[in-house]
């Protein structure tokens, strides 16, 4: 729907006709970000945050300040989501800020040993922090993951990894 030439009069004819219904207020800031109009993205997600701070208005906005380049702030909105709902994409979200645009790589690894330790290295957990350690070429860190990998999935790929990455200590 958000695609058509139309769309924006049809999320308007919505929230006429259903002031109380958010979700026509999330389709609006959906569609204000497609069209680059910004400012009024973040004036509605705002209203919707005042209004109720759940997970996906917060995600939202976090979003939102992503793509007008507002890391910080950005930042700041993931942080909130996350300490309400501890859920890997969020996670991911915070990491991707801290290790790409804010130049916080140890608390981005932290972040997401943290997680391993407490929830279970999973798989999208650990080859985030394989992807990181690799770029680092921190082969100690690549060992470590791959070891939590090969606990949790007993999978002959893993314990290959590690015995290659020995011989380069």
């Amino acid at each position: 729907m958000l695609g058509d030439k139309d769309a924006l009069e049809l999320i308007s004819l919505g929230l006429k006709k259903y002031p109380d219904e958010k979700n026509f207020n999330r389709l609006f800031v959906g569609q204000m970000v497609k069209e680059k109009r910004y400012l009024e993205a973040e004036r509605e997600i705002l209203k919707l945050i005042e209004a109720d701070k759940s997970v996906q208005h917060l995600s939202i906005a976090g979003n939102l300040y992503l793509q007008m380049k507002s890391y910080d702030l950005a930042l700041k909105y993931f942080e909130s989501a996350y300490k309400q709902e501890q859920a890997e994409d969020i996670l991911l979200n915070i990491v991707e800020l801290q290790y790409r645009f804010l130049g916080r790589k140890d608390d981005a690894i932290a972040h997401l040993e943290t997680y391993a330790s407490i929830e279970g290295c999973g798989n999208t957990i650990c080859f985030k922090l394989l992807e990181i350690y690799g770029r680092d070429r921190n082969i100690k860190g690549l060992i470590s993951t791959y070891k939590k990998l090969y606990k949790r999935n007993q999978n002959e790929e893993f314990a290959k990894k590690i015995v290659e990455l020995l011989m380069y200590i």
